[in-house]
């Protein structure tokens, strides 16, 4: 009789023993994701964003002033020259710009200690040319020759590039040309008469007349880059972006 009342005992410490152990299906699920992300943690991406304002002329001119230290300056025209997108892909908003550099200004939008990065995407692009990329300076900086310059901000969080935290920043040279507009990712090509190679998106791209050719601007990882059939060759090595 002792024996089989320690037995029965005994099940029945294991079952409520299991059952207080057991976690909720929703607790093991996070903590399956917490463990894949220690291992190889993801870049974070926010989940698409709706309902977002479309900017306004003082925002873009806040934004630009507080990020470029006022040493370019952000006019607006009778032409749209500001224009709202995800370029990087990271579900914030950014914001790109149409700015002029401020003359008296130079050696700060130059510095080596300055916030922003200085590139020439149809440059960057001409390397794929080889006779022609020997020319390419690896840093370019911004001259008097520079009438105006594409400022791009990287949004930050929920309020993308209207957040103060928002300071990862490009100047663009020679990025500046005919009817610049974003175009969301997912429609790039579509009626378009370009069916050949195209390099990978990582969110949208602007969208212009550069130079008398059609084109757009594209963020590869690292920085912008311009495109164009002629400027593209399928069997480049993919660069390796960190």
């Amino acid at each position: 009789m002792i024996s089989k009342i320690f037995l029965a005992s005994l099940y029945l410490a294991l079952v409520f023993g299991l059952a207080a152990c057991a976690k909720p299906e929703q607790v093991i699920k996070e903590e399956s994701a917490q463990s894949l992300e220690a291992g190889n943690p993801p870049v974070e991406v926010l989940p698409p964003q709706t309902n977002i304002p479309q900017p306004t002329v003082d925002e873009v001119r806040t934004c630009i002033d507080r990020n470029f230290q006022e040493t370019v300056r952000f006019q607006p025209s009778g032409i749209k020259n500001f224009f709202a997108g995800d370029f990087n892909g990271d579900g914030s908003q950014d914001i790109a710009a149409v700015v002029k550099p401020i003359k008296e200004r130079l050696p700060d939008i130059n510095s080596a200690v300055a916030n922003w990065m200085i590139a020439d995407p149809v440059a960057l692009a001409a390397r794929s040319l080889g006779a022609e990329a020997r020319s390419v300076s690896s840093k370019p900086s911004v001259t008097e020759e520079d009438g105006s310059l594409l400022a791009v901000v990287h949004g930050f969080g929920i309020q993308g590039w209207r957040d103060p935290e928002a300071r990862q920043v490009y100047l663009l040279k020679n990025a500046t040309g005919d009817s610049l507009r974003t175009v969301r990712q997912g429609e790039v090509g579509q009626g378009g008469s370009n069916d050949g190679p195209m390099p990978h998106l990582y969110g949208d791209i602007i969208q212009q007349r550069l130079a008398g050719e059609s084109g757009f601007l594209y963020y590869t990882g690292s920085g912008y880059e311009w495109f164009t059939p002629r400027l593209y060759r399928k069997e480049l090595p993919k660069r390796s972006f960190h």
